[in-house]
């Protein structure tokens, strides 16, 4: 009994300790985890075609911030730059559209890209027509001054080659790309393509292209990826009546579970950015090439707000969520 009485009494010295000591003991405050700083909002950023003009693509990407004054990524580790297409000193069919720099524009692209991915961006790099053109052997809009800075016709033929130094970089590009909800591509996915969805259209791309280049464009496109009517060819989009093309679009878009699309191709005369399908559909090919007045112009989307980017300026592209009435089968436009 004696026993458990100091036992009891002990136990009241050490609790009343505790609590005395609480008072003259300062605690040891455990600071609180530091919040991580607010990350920018992610940015994309899309340019259009480039027809071979390095000087003036410099130019552009300064303007949109993706460069800085020693042509390095300044996009940081929050900005997605989408390129619709490169177009390597070649023309666009009935528009003469004429560039020396491929060679330049080349490694400038693939260095990008390797600075974006180091500083946590990312560069995104699409087919286009003329590119799929070069890749068959098809060279006819193509300026003798631009074959010449190959150093000989073979040399040409070569980079262009799955083991070249410009086909070992094509290859590995996709035809189209999707970034949140903005499908990118160059010419336009209609729906019987859309349908199929965007890893479909990419794994196919891949698949076919190398048959389509080893036997110059006759062969490897039985789908008709690569044609008139493929995503990178096809107008309608930007020339069609929008009552035609909106819904269209709208059903496309739909297969995708996406936003708006983000085409080049057609170019826009004036400079100025396109819009269509209430903002649904954006043309950024401006004529940046100084054949085509060296128009600077580039597309930003941040969260769900659309600029074009102009020299000094920026124009908000809003929509208004209208809708468009089906008037023809998916099949129709093939």
């Amino acid at each position: 009994m004696q026993t458990l009485h100091l036992y009891t009494f002990v136990l009241l010295i050490a609790i009343l300790y505790e609590f005395v000591a609480a008072d003259i003991i300062p605690a040891t405050e455990t600071p609180a985890p530091a919040l991580p700083a607010q990350s920018r909002p992610h940015r994309i950023v899309a340019v259009g075609d480039l027809h071979g003009d390095y000087e003036n693509t410099m130019n552009v990407f300064k303007m949109a911030g993706l460069v800085d004054e020693n042509e390095s990524w300044a996009g940081g580790d929050y900005t997605t730059f989408v390129q619709t297409v490169f177009v390597w000193g070649s023309g666009r069919g009935d528009v003469l559209d004429r560039g020396n720099d491929t060679i330049k524009l080349y490694a400038m692209l693939e260095r990008l890209i390797g600075e974006a991915e180091e500083a946590g961006g990312k560069v995104i790099a699409l087919l286009g027509n003329h590119e799929l053109m070069n890749l068959a052997g098809d060279w006819r809009y193509v300026l003798p001054s631009e074959k010449a800075t190959f150093g000989s016709f073979d040399d040409r033929v070569d980079a262009f080659k799955p083991t070249g130094f410009i086909g070992r970089f094509l290859f590995e590009r996709d035809l189209v790309a999707m970034v949140n909800t903005t499908v990118f591509c160059h010419g336009g996915i209609q729906p019987i393509f859309a349908a199929h969805g965007i890893n479909w259209l990419n794994e196919m791309t891949h698949a076919e292209l190398l048959e389509y280049h080893s036997s110059h464009g006759t062969h490897g496109d039985p789908l008709g990826l690569f044609g008139g009517k493929g995503p990178t060819w096809y107008r309608g989009y930007v020339l069609s009546p929008e009552e035609e093309v909106c819904p269209l679009l709208m059903e496309a878009l739909k297969w995708m579970d996406a936003t708006r699309m983000v085409v080049g191709h057609t170019m826009q005369h004036n400079g100025r950015i396109l819009s269509r399908c209430d903002g649904r559909l954006i043309g950024i090919d401006v004529g940046i090439t100084a054949v085509f007045g060296r128009h600077r112009a580039a597309l930003e989307i941040v969260g769900d707000v659309v600029k074009e980017i102009y020299e000094g300026t920026t124009v908000e592209i809003k929509s208004e969520g209208r809708e468009w009435r089906r008037i023809r089968s998916m099949r129709e436009e093939l």
